[in-house]
């Protein structure tokens, strides 16, 4: 957009056009002030331009023509665009690309990227800066979805999502759209999915539902498919090995989800039991299942093989980048190759010509930090380390 100016006008939030007409008469020109069109000078007398850039009236005073801002918005922008998400993307690789010792666009530990860190308030668009940057509205619903869902005494009730890879396609499936396979987003798919799952409550509206008071029910009511306490005992008696991977920057399956089930695992079973038979591997740069811009193909039958088989427990996986891949181009590239999908990704990238680079996927908390020196793109140049 160009020369833009952002003004909440009367119809709120949501509205977007390039033409506003008021059919009512009004009577004082303050309430054209209200709407933005005009704003007060320094010197509360006169009037200078707002929403509308320029303007002119006739001689008889009775009309006005103005002309707006190219770029007009009628809301203050809280929606998210994927020209926003590009601007979180550089943000965070701005604040965090060399915590783990190279800038190569990838966030190997992010639970170090903190707000702090990012600095979000910075990204705040001004008057005279309107392009690279957020309205106010938009940075509450990116810091919203880093944070998560807190109750009222600040509990976490769903994790946020990391920073990172917010350009790795998750942000476009699940927040801002379009996509070529749904009419809208993945999230408003979800909130048809929930209306079903609580269909059996009287009067049940999504545009009613509290997520924080009503998650135990929504738990209740999806427990087929909700994880139970990971009490893993007649399974270490059987002497079963598990591994388990995610990726850091996963919108629907968050990592933080993960990581809150691996820590009461821990607590349920003891840490050197959980040591004995789990392994759970954070991809860095992974989104939702496949895709990212990180090295997220890899070939876990053959590390859960060589543990059972062989007992030679996972210190490490190499991972390698396929190349740039939406989450339906995966899945087209993966096809029915469901136990060796990560040879058929990585098949498809390297006739694409992908840089398909390697890097360790380290077993959680470990991350993999760059030594400093080597072939950045070689896997043997980083070890996995817990600070």
């Amino acid at each position: 957009p160009e020369d833009v100016s952002v003004v909440l006008g009367p119809d709120g939030i949501g509205e977007y056009g390039g033409a506003y007409r008021i059919t009512e008469i009004r009577s004082y020109t303050g309430e054209w002030i209200s709407f933005g069109f005009v704003q007060r000078d320094s010197d509360e007398i006169h009037f200078g331009p707002g929403a509308g850039k320029s303007w002119e009236a006739s001689e008889d005073g009775r009309e006005y023509t103005y002309t707006l801002r190219r770029g007009l918005k009628w809301s203050d922008g809280v929606p998210l665009t994927m020209e926003d998400v590009a601007v979180l993307d550089a943000n965070t690789r701005r604040a965090c690309d060399t915590l783990d010792g190279l800038a190569d666009g990838l966030i190997a530990d992010p639970r170090k990227c903190t707000l702090d860190l990012l600095e979000l308030d910075r990204l705040e668009c001004t008057a005279e800066d309107t392009e690279g940057c957020l309205t106010a509205g938009q940075i509450d619903t990116a810091r919203a979805i880093y944070t998560g869902l807190t109750d009222a005494s600040g509990e976490v009730v769903v994790p946020g999502v990391y920073p990172g890879a917010e350009l790795g396609g998750d942000f476009q499936l699940w927040v801002t759209g379009p996509v070529d396979f749904l009419d809208g987003t993945a999230n408003e798919l979800t909130t048809r999915v929930v209306a079903e799952i609580l269909h059996r409550q009287p009067g049940f509206s999504p545009d009613a539902f509290d997520p924080v008071a009503g998650m135990a029910d929504l738990a209740e009511a999806a427990a087929a498919v909700h994880l139970p306490p990971p009490d893993f005992g007649r399974f270490i008696a059987r002497g079963g090995k598990l591994i388990v991977y995610n990726g850091w920057h996963d919108m629907p399956c968050r990592a933080g989800a993960l990581e809150n089930f691996y820590e009461e695992a821990r607590r349920l079973n003891g840490p050197e039991a959980v040591d004995g038979f789990m392994r759970v591997f954070m991809v860095p740069g992974m989104v939702h299942c496949l895709g990212g811009p990180g090295a997220w193909a890899a070939d876990y039958i053959q590390a859960i093989m060589d543990w059972v088989e062989d007992d030679v427990a996972p210190e490490r996986i190499i991972a390698r980048h396929p190349g740039e891949f939406t989450f339906m181009e995966g899945q087209v590239a993966i096809g029915g190759a469901l136990v060796s999908w990560s040879e058929a990704i990585l098949k498809a990238g390297a006739e694409a010509g992908a840089n398909q680079f390697t890097r360790p996927l380290c077993p959680y908390p470990q991350y993999a930090r760059y030594d400093g020196s080597g072939d950045p793109d070689d896997a043997a140049s980083f070890t996995c380390v817990v600070d």
